[in-house]
C-alpha cells in the first residue's frame, strides 16, 4: 500500500521489460521491535513483484536474524557504511542509486533524527541521504506518538 502512495507499484501495471522483476526496493531496518515483522514485509514486497534489498542497523538485527533475510531476498543484509565482503565499493551509495524506492520500516526515534539532522552514521541513514533528491523516503515511525 505505503509503496502504491509513493509511485513505485502501480497495481495492475505491468513492470517495463528493461528494469528487470519489477520495482527494486531498499528496505531499511532499525533498532525497533517492528524489526521483527521485516520478512513478512519482503514477502508481501515480492508478492507485488518487487525485487528487495536490505540494509541494516546491528540495534535491527536483534530483533530479526540477518540469515532470514537474506534467504528471502538471496542477497546479504548490508549492516555497515563500509563493505565487509569485497562485494560493495560503497553500500549506501551503491543501495541508493540501485533503488527506485528507499522505505525506512521501522523508523526508530534515532534514525529519524539522523535522517533530518543529516548524520550518516548508519547505514540506514546513509542510505536515505544518499538517495536522489527526485526520490521520497517513506518513514514507517516505530514509535506512539501518544
Amino acid at each position: 500500500m505505503l509503496l502504491v502512495r509513493v509511485g513505485a507499484v502501480e497495481l495492475g501495471a505491468t513492470p517495463p521489460p528493461t528494469r528487470g522483476p519489477g520495482p527494486r526496493v531498499v528496505l531499511g531496518l532499525t533498532g525497533a521491535v517492528a524489526s521483527m515483522h521485516a520478512p513478512a514485509q519482503i514477502q508481501r514486497l515480492q508478492q507485488h513483484g518487487c525485487e528487495v534489498r536490505v540494509a541494516a542497523t546491528e540495534e535491527a538485527l536483534k530483533f530479526v536474524h540477518a540469515e532470514a533475510i537474506a534467504a528471502l531476498t538471496h542477497r546479504p543484509v548490508v549492516r555497515g557504511l563500509w563493505p565487509s565482503d569485497g562485494q560493495h565499493v560503497v553500500p549506501h551509495i551503491e543501495l541508493a542509486q540501485w533503488a527506485d524506492a528507499v522505505i525506512v520500516s521501522p523508523a526508530s526515534a534515532t534514525t529519524i533524527a539522523r535522517i533530518a539532522t543529516g548524520d550518516h552514521s548508519s547505514i540506514v541513514a546513509a542510505v536515505a541521504l544518499a538517495t536522489p533528491t527526485s526520490g521520497t523516503v517513506p518513514l514507517d515511525v516505530a514509535f506512539d506518538g501518544e
